[in-house]
């Protein structure tokens, strides 16, 4: 059975409606010409040294009779946005910058139609299988095909997806601004 991962293709969004120069490749993207820089250990608000193993229980009323929180029908289970990780992510501090996640960089061409990123080598599923650009155009693809109509209005922007290799998928837009 093929594996699917929802890496947030939000950041390809955000690519496009940030309305941004060509850039990269960078870890980071902003509107802002001085973004924010991130050390190694992360964010400030952080704490680095906080233990990283243990057990968590969240509750939840109601019920549910989906797993899946991306398509329309059915009742998703709650707090199933703890068990997957996006390319990219933004920060407390600067709403307007998106830091690289399971994403190594990102890079806008010049003439702002294609966003190009690159995964990190080391990005992994919970067993230990490697998280390639394969994954996240099945990602995509299931979105628009399979999702609910906001991922598909979402990226109506987006014209052609491709991966040239394991760690780098190519977003080609139709027009980006």
């Amino acid at each position: 059975m093929r594996r699917y991962i929802f890496v947030s293709l939000l950041v390809v969004f955000s690519a496009s409606a940030l309305a941004l120069e060509s850039f990269g490749p960078s870890p980071v993207f902003s509107v802002d010409s001085n973004p924010p820089i991130i050390s190694e250990k992360g964010f400030d608000y952080v704490q680095a040294n906080a233990p990283k193993e243990g057990k968590i229980r969240l509750a939840s009323l109601g019920s549910f009779n989906n797993l899946n929180p991306f398509i329309i029908s059915g009742v998703a289970a709650d707090g199933l946005e703890h068990t997957y990780e996006s390319l990219g992510m933004q920060s407390y501090d600067a709403l307007d910058t998106v830091y690289a996640l399971v994403a190594e960089s990102f890079a806008l061409d010049n003439d702002q139609k294609t966003f190009t990123v690159r995964l990190r080598e080391h990005a992994r599923f919970h067993d230990g299988t490697q998280v390639t650009s394969a994954d996240i155009e099945s990602t995509y693809t299931t979105l628009m095909s399979f999702g609910h109509p906001a991922y598909q209005q979402l990226f109506t922007g987006i014209t052609r997806v491709e991966s040239p290799d394991p760690h780098t998928i190519i977003f080609h837009f139709d027009d980006i601004k």
